[in-house]
């Protein structure tokens, strides 16, 4: 019985080890065709190369073929095709990004065990990572057994951050795209958010808590500036035209392109002008750098405080449009969502609309405790968020149209006067308002003008007789917005001169300063100018006046400190005029002493005051020497006379021989009677005579005493 146990044993161990035998033998022969098939697909591959090659020599008919099949492969579709597609590779053009995770890490390579076997091999997965082990469905490539989860060991890994698109033109929140980016295409994404991007990758379904969701695993990223309007060189030469047309006629190119913004608004030109102001001046700039506008429309219904908002929107592409009466603080701003397995930080609409501008409708249909989340963003054109461990600084280089009705009721108090408290809102948001108009109810006898200019653009719609110049516009301002135009020193000082006069009624705060120097950009750029000038200077402070009547703050426009210079000069020069003349460079040093103002302009004590050294100083003597009053007597120093009425006609005899007289004049800068005919006239009571610090010579020019002139300056 025990031998023929043993010879059963012994039987069974034969066929064992033939059984593992022919196994491996199964295995090496197979493992060798599978090299001997890699080597045959290699050439079959390189001599397919190598045919290519020699075709694309001949020939560009397979470089047409080769474009027409990756457009075949890669297919380019909107985000909302794109969630309802199910595999494929494909291409989203645009998407912006409004929400995203923490990095995390997913799995792209593992070694697989074969518990059968006790075979090892390892398998990666490149491009496309996978988040979960349980999902690899991996054969062994001996006994061909699929491989259990446990024995699936991760051995290499890929950075990885979801992302949601959403279409930038619609920004539905119910197509949400989900989208992985991977290793190097998620440094700094935290920084991306609310950009614009375009993605290629492939469309996989994952399965989420027995749901089944498209994503989207992204290959190649590129970032996109949605300011840049396609502006072709036809468009550019149209702007260019349009400009040079209407830039000297009444009212200049502002006035034309409030002519043809929506026509169909009737009598609302100021507040177009205001809303074509916050379109141009919007940028990625933020923090002290941002000259951006904000506009609050206010004024009982039926004005066309909706409409302006919405036609402001469409100028700017990115711009976004809310309902304060359906949002609330963190909607327009941040919020953190917590889903099964994912922690978001999703943007609202106002960091969406980078660039770009956030008209907000009824903006008192907001909390106050909902308002507050716009100081931040209304000031430094960014916010601080921290929340369910997600920190994040976000930028929001964003203009804000609003929109309200009176705090009180659906009118004013008095149609004459608007007070303060009927403003809704905290008063430090109405004060990051830089431009707030107030809309009134027409009289009986405005509002009957209204209605007949009203039904005669109506017609014209109905007909689809009247114009619409949206393209064009918004053309115009993407040209525009990409100037960058420098305040000169005339408009820094006429614009800080009338911020003072402001100041003065007690209206504003100090952002009153900003707001001028913004506005005054806002109109050098629609003049396509590229520095900001005496002129847009005044326009500026005519806007913003405009604005003041409607609160009854009534100021003076100040002057340029060149036209202050220029009179101060007449007066010094007048106020002498019994004196042979007045030196140039200590004309100018009077004026200096005589104003804080016009020292600062000229640079006094840091800059000569020599024509050659100091141009402010040219411009001025400019506008003096073409004063009919004034003559030059003297080049070498120059020397200015004011002519009295008795002394005309001796004075032009003087100015016709003073050529004459150039020789002596350089070699004596005191002129006598011998060479002036109208010195007659002055007094020579004294041969020289002093008034308070300055030395006065009957027979020539007046200089300040020096001894006096360096006791001024100590002082």
């Amino acid at each position: 019985m025990s031998l023929n146990n043993n010879n059963y044993y012994n039987e069974n161990l034969k066929q064992t080890k033939s059984k593992l035998l022919s196994e491996q033998e199964k295995y090496y022969n197979g493992k060798g065709k599978k090299e001997e098939q890699q080597q045959q697909q290699q050439q079959q591959q390189q001599g397919q190369q190598k045919q290519e090659q020699d075709l694309s020599d001949v020939s560009d008919v397979c470089d047409t073929t080769t474009t027409e099949q990756e457009k075949i492969i890669i297919e380019k579709i909107s985000i909302s095709q794109a969630i309802r597609r199910n595999s494929g590779r494909v291409q989203v053009p645009a998407g912006t990004i409004t929400g995203m995770t923490k990095i995390s890490q997913m799995v792209s390579k593992v070694q697989l065990y074969c518990d059968k076997c006790a075979a090892y091999s390892e398998c990666s997965f490149d491009p496309i990572p996978v988040a979960n082990i349980k999902s690899i469905k991996e054969k062994c490539n001996i006994c061909d057994r699929s491989i259990r989860f446990y024995n699936i060991k991760p051995l290499d890994y890929k950075s990885s951050v979801l992302i949601e698109l959403q279409d930038t033109d619609t920004f539905d929140d119910l197509d949400r795209l989900p989208v992985f980016l991977f290793d190097n295409d998620t440094i700094d994404i935290h920084k991306r958010i609310g950009e614009n991007i375009e993605v290629v990758g492939e469309i996989k379904i994952v399965e989420n808590n027995f749901k089944y969701f498209s994503y989207l695993y992204c290959e190649s990223i590129k970032y996109l500036n949605k300011e840049n309007y396609e502006l072709t060189d036809e468009d550019k030469e149209r702007i260019i035209q349009f400009n040079e047309k209407y830039k000297n006629t009444e009212g200049g190119v502002i006035r034309a392109l409030v002519e043809i913004f929506d026509p169909s608004i009737v009598d609302c030109d100021v507040e177009k002008e205001g809303i074509l102001y916050v379109t141009v001046n919007t940028s990625p700039k933020i923090g002290d750098k941002s000259e951006h506008l904000d506009i609050l429309l206010i004024g009982p219904p039926g004005l066309a405080k909706t409409t302006l908002l919405e036609r402001g929107v469409e100028l700017v592409p990115g711009s976004n449009k809310i309902g304060g009466q359906y949002a609330t603080g963190k909607s327009i701003t941040a919020i953190v969502e917590k889903t099964d397995s994912n922690t978001f930080l999703r943007l609202g609409s106002i960091p969406r609309s980078k660039n770009a501008i956030c008209g907000i409708n009824e903006l008192s249909k907001l909390h106050n405790e909902d308002l507050s989340k716009l100081y931040d963003v209304m000031s430094g054109r960014r916010f601080p968020f921290e929340k369910f461990g997600i920190k994040a600084d976000i930028k929001t280089p964003t203009s804000i149209i609003a929109t309200a009705n009176p705090g009180n009721s659906d009118s004013w108090i008095s149609n004459e006067k608007v007070d303060w408290n009927e403003i809704p809102g905290l008063a430090p948001l109405k004060d990051r308002f830089g431009l707030i108009f107030i809309l009134r109810k027409r009289s009986q006898k405005d509002n009957d003008e209204f209605t007949d200019k009203w039904s005669k653009v109506q017609a014209k719609k109905e007909a689809g007789d009247l114009p619409d110049y949206t393209e064009f516009l918004v053309k115009y301002i993407q040209y525009a917005k990409k100037i960058e135009p420098i305040l000169s020193d005339e408009a820094r000082f006429m614009l800080k001169e009338f911020y003072k006069t402001v100041n003065a009624t007690g209206f504003g705060s100090p952002r009153v300063l900003n707001t001028l120097n913004n506005l005054a950009k806002a109109v050098a750029r629609l003049k396509l100018k590229n520095v900001v000038d005496e002129e847009d200077a005044k326009k500026a402070q005519e806007f913003y006046s405009i604005m003041l009547a409607n609160f009854q703050k009534s100021v003076v426009y100040s002057e340029s400190p060149k036209d202050l210079a220029y009179k101060k000069g007449v007066e010094i020069v007048e106020r002498f005029k019994k004196i042979s003349g007045v030196a140039l460079e200590e004309l100018f040093d009077m004026m200096c002493q005589d104003d804080k103002q016009l020292a600062y302009y000229f640079g006094y004590g840091e800059k000569s005051l020599k024509m050659r050294d100091n141009a402010k100083v040219r411009e001025v003597y400019e506008l003096l020497i073409n004063n009919s009053n004034i003559i030059k007597i003297s080049e070498k120093p120059v020397v200015l006379k004011f002519l009295c009425d008795t002394c005309d006609t001796c004075d032009k005899k003087t100015e016709s021989n003073q050529e004459k007289n150039n020789e002596d004049q350089e070699k004596n800068n005191l002129y006598g009677p011998e060479n002036l005919s109208h010195i007659s006239h002055i007094s020579h009571s004294e041969e020289e005579e002093t008034i308070e610090g300055f030395k006065l010579s009957p027979d020539g020019p007046i200089y300040l005493d020096k001894v006096d002139k360096e006791e001024k300056k100590e002082e």
